[in-house]
This record gives C-alpha cells, structure tokens and sequence, in this order.
C-alpha cells in the first residue's frame, strides 16, 4: 500500500506568533505534522494550497524546514492566498510513486468571485499531456473545489470552470481521485467513477453545512490520510483534533 497524506491550508505568516481564528497556525501546523510523523512514515506528502497568510519567503522557508523531517517527497501546489513566484521549488506539480502519478494543478487563474479559482488553458493542456503519457493511476491535486456539497457560501469559492475539467477527467478513467483544499472542511463525493475530496485545513475548520461564512467552533484542525493499492483502489480517512495537540 502507497501511504499518502495531505494537508492543506497551513496559513503561517513570517510572524510565528500570527493567529487566524484565534488559533496560532505555525504552532498547530508543527503539532499536526509531529502527530503525523509518530504514526506513520508516509511516501508522499500534498500540501493542496494556501500554505501562507501573507505570502514571504520566511513563511515559505518555515513550511520547507518543517517537512525536513520527513523523507519523502511533496507535491505542493499554490493557493489563494500563495504567491506561486515565491513558493520557488515548493511548487511541484508532478510526481510518479508507487506505480501512481500525482497531478498538481493551479487553479488561481482569472475567476469572476473574489475567492473564487479558474484553470487556465494551459494548465488544463498539462494535465492532458501527463494522463495521456501515462496509464497509470492518478490523483489531481488543486487548491479550489470542482465539487461542493451544498447550494451555499460555498459556490462563491468554487473552480468557477470546472465543468472543463470534470469532462476531460471523465476521459481518463485512471484518474481515481481529485483532492483539493480551500474550504477548510472534509467532504467526500463519488462521481463519474472517481473520488472527489476535500481536505482539512491544519489549523481551523470552516461551517460548510452554514448557508452564509461561519467558522465551525467544534472542530480545530485536521489533515487527511490515503493508503493506494496496486490495483487503483483508494482507502481514505480524514482525522480531526477538537482541542489543541
């Protein structure tokens, strides 16, 4: 089995005493990732977005630092609040482990809602060119959701063309998952025989189920956890920490 974890939404800025929904993110990133490292040594590590607040290369250089301590790779692609320039070498997007090859996309294009993402022409062009390459299975990773569950605030956050993608993943039927991040809550959908998940943010959760933006108070950070087997099954398992660590 191929073990695989991804976080998303670290929020760190260059001040390590920096709080976002009264939470200091540097401090509960670096308790999520030791959690992690405690239980298991996984072979690849997605960091799916919006790795900093306030985009420096310090916030960039604590993130690098932290993932030192493990020794696998990481696909890491930019969130909103990123600057992609900044991210440097952080900003992989391409990965083949295990006999499974690992997309990352940027979804930061030219969207019409304020948090709202956009693939671009070219992205979508890379992602053809790599499931065209190759049959073996795959994962796409971005940072803004092509599905949410509910008619709410959350289509204001969307991949605003995301029937673009869903169309040309239905042509590829190894891809067996797309994660992303953005949301900072974990749901899971089963469409067009693939799976579709979002990921915790690793400092604070957000109301999806709310019909305007709300933080969920009940729920303080998280990350998920896939193991993938030879024959492109997908086991998957988000874990949540309600306190601190």
């Amino acid at each position: 089995m191929l073990k695989v974890i991804q976080i998303s939404d670290c929020h760190l800025a260059e001040d390590s005493n920096f709080e976002k929904h009264a939470v200091n993110t540097e401090r509960s990133l670096i308790k999520i990732l030791a959690y992690i490292k405690s239980q298991d040594k996984p072979d690849l590590l997605i960091a799916s977005g919006d790795i900093a607040e306030f985009p420096s290369a310090a916030a960039y250089r604590k993130f690098a630092a932290m993932l030192q301590t493990f020794s696998c790779p990481v696909l890491c692609v930019a969130g909103n609040h990123d600057d992609k320039k900044m991210l440097g070498s952080l900003a992989q997007n391409y990965h083949e482990i295990g006999g499974w090859q690992f997309i990352g996309l940027d979804s930061n294009g030219p969207a019409k809602q304020r948090y709202g993402g956009f693939l671009p022409t070219a992205e979508l062009e890379f992602l053809e060119k790599k499931l065209k390459q190759s049959s073996k299975p795959a994962i796409v990773v971005l940072h803004h959701p092509p599905m949410v569950p509910h008619n709410n605030w959350l289509q204001t956050v969307k991949l605003e063309n995301a029937d673009e993608l869903i169309e040309m993943l239905k042509a590829y039927p190894q891809v067996k998952a797309v994660l992303w991040g953005h949301v900072h809550f974990a749901y899971e959908m089963n469409r067009f025989a693939k799976l579709w998940l979002s990921c915790p943010s690793t400092y604070r959760q957000f109301d999806g189920k709310a019909q305007e933006f709300a933080v969920d108070k009940a729920v303080q950070s998280g990350f998920r956890r896939l193991c993938l087997d030879q024959s492109g099954e997908i086991f998957s398992k988000t874990y949540f920490f309600e306190e601190a660590l």
